[in-house]
């Protein structure tokens, strides 16, 4: 109940909002399908959602030193599926959100573009019981998938804009995630817990996307045209804080 507030409150595109009403969506059809089998699974499942913040770094030789890492708010689900008396288990994520990333740096400008970002993988996991909080972590690949939306400058930006039409980039990416988490329960009367993890994502920018043409104007110097496209690779560490709903075998824990 709380995720919708929060992204009500927070500045998101419409983008963001169209992917966060297919992920509910499918947040209500897994739900469901969680009810009608959960009894007949010998095992543990919990589906968690709640809001996400990264801070993306990119790396490459356009962008020297200027790595940007500008907070970018989403919103995330978990599954995870544990077996009994098993110490590894399986999970899944998606989350989605809007991310600023540079694309080339000039003399004193930085040309950015904004994109609405969707992450999605499936991962192996240790958990580790800690008294009454469980400590989860793992690894997971998965993909990333890169839509342009605008051009953004930064920088000394007096006098200059972008004259930057669309289409923009476009990418699909493969993806590593590294994720750490701490689990306490929040109720004793239902199974509900809340998760607090950090995760850490790597991209290589096998796929560079399509090369944008944009152009700079400037007041004293004219037009400064400029061709770009993603390269490099990016590191995203990111917080997320989630609220689980845990479907229990017939077999109790």
């Amino acid at each position: 109940m709380f995720l919708p507030l929060f992204l009500s409150k927070t500045r998101v595109s419409k983008i963001q909002r169209a992917y966060f009403r297919k992920m509910k969506s499918f947040c209500i059809a897994l739900t469901y399908l969680l009810f009608l089998f959960a009894n007949n699974l010998n095992a543990q499942v919990s589906l968690g959602l709640g809001p996400q913040i990264d801070f993306p770094l990119m790396y490459n030789h356009a962008v020297g030193s200027y790595n940007h890492s500008l907070g970018a708010f989403g919103a995330r689900l978990n599954l995870r599926y544990i077996p009994q008396n098993s110490t590894f288990y399986p999970s899944f994520f998606i989350n989605t959100t809007t991310i600023r990333l540079p694309l080339v740096k000039l003399t004193d400008v930085v040309v950015n573009m904004r994109f609405a970002q969707i992450n999605a993988g499936v991962g192996v996991n240790v958990c580790k019981q800690l008294n009454n909080a469980q400590l989860h972590y793992g690894m997971s690949v998965g993909v990333s998938y890169l839509n342009g939306r605008a051009i953004e400058l930064s920088g000394k930006t007096e006098n200059r804009v972008p004259d930057a039409p669309p289409p923009y980039i476009n990418a699909l990416m493969p993806a590593i995630n590294l994720t750490a988490e701490y689990t306490v329960p929040i109720s004793r009367e239902k199974p509900l817990f809340v998760g607090l993890g950090a995760n850490l994502q790597y991209i290589y920018f096998l796929d560079n996307g399509r090369k944008y043409n944009a152009t700079i104007i400037d007041d004293q110097l004219g037009a400064i045209p400029l061709q770009t496209n993603l390269q490099g690779q990016m590191l995203n560490p990111g917080i997320y804080l989630v609220v689980y709903y845990t479907f229990k075998s017939a077999n109790k824990y």
